[in-house]
């Protein structure tokens, strides 16, 4: 049997807001504390890519939120491309 996955419209349906709103609560202190979005959707059991869509569609009272979001993005970036660089320099220095 085939898992069909679900679109994030199913998804916060089936939820519901009050789960939703926990998760972005949740999001906020996990952020705050360092934790990646990754880590965050992990944990809560949704993709990186739904949480992404919620907290980019927050409004203007969420501001800081979503730059702490937005920088967290930005670190989580920086990252793989700094682990990239590295395993290719690596890997080059091998091939010699």
């Amino acid at each position: 049997m085939e898992l069909i996955p679900l679109e994030d419209e199913d998804l916060e349906f089936l939820m519901g807001p009050d789960r939703k709103q926990f998760i972005l609560d949740d999001t906020r202190k996990s952020i705050l504390n360092n934790h990646t979005l990754e880590e965050i959707a992990v944990k809560h059991g949704i993709s990186k890519q739904t949480l992404n869509k919620w907290l980019m569609s927050l409004g203007e009272e969420h501001q800081e939120l979503r730059q702490l979001c937005i920088d967290n993005i930005l670190v989580e970036a920086t990252e793989e491309t700094n682990n990239v660089v590295k395993n290719f320099s690596l890997a080059r220095s091998n091939s010699k």
